[in-house]
C-alpha cells in the first residue's frame, strides 16, 4: 500500500501500473485514488475479456493479457503452469490458493 512504489519492472504507484498502461487508461499512478480507481476498471476489463475467469483476470493484470493467452493456448485447462514463475506466485497469493 505504498503509493510511492517502483517495480525492477518499471510498475509504479499503489496499484502497480506500467506507465504505457497507465498514460492509456489515464490514470496517474502516483495519485492513491486514481491508481485504485484505474485498477479496479482495468479488474473489471481483465475479468470481461477472460470471460469472468478471475484467476486469468488476475494473471493478466501481473503479466498482461498476451503472456496468459500463451498460457492458454499451450497449456489448455493447465494454464497456469505456463505462466511465468513471478505470475504464478502471484496469482497464487491473490486468489489464496
Amino acid at each position: 500500500f505504498n503509493p510511492e512504489a517502483y517495480s525492477p519492472a518499471g510498475a509504479e504507484g499503489i496499484a502497480q501500473f506500467m506507465p504505457a498502461t497507465a498514460a492509456s487508461m489515464g490514470v496517474n499512478p502516483w495519485d492513491p485514488t486514481s491508481s485504485l480507481w484505474g485498477g479496479a476498471r482495468l479488474m473489471s476489463q481483465l475479468n470481461n475479456q477472460f470471460g469472468g475467469n478471475y484467476a486469468q483476470a488476475v494473471a493478466a493484470y501481473n503479466a498482461g493479457p498476451g503472456a496468459v493467452y500463451y498460457a492458454i493456448n499451450a497449456g489448455g485447462s493447465s494454464w497456469y503452469y505456463y505462466l511465468p514463475a513471478e505470475t504464478q506466485h502471484y496469482v497464487t497469493v491473490i486468489m489464496g490458493w
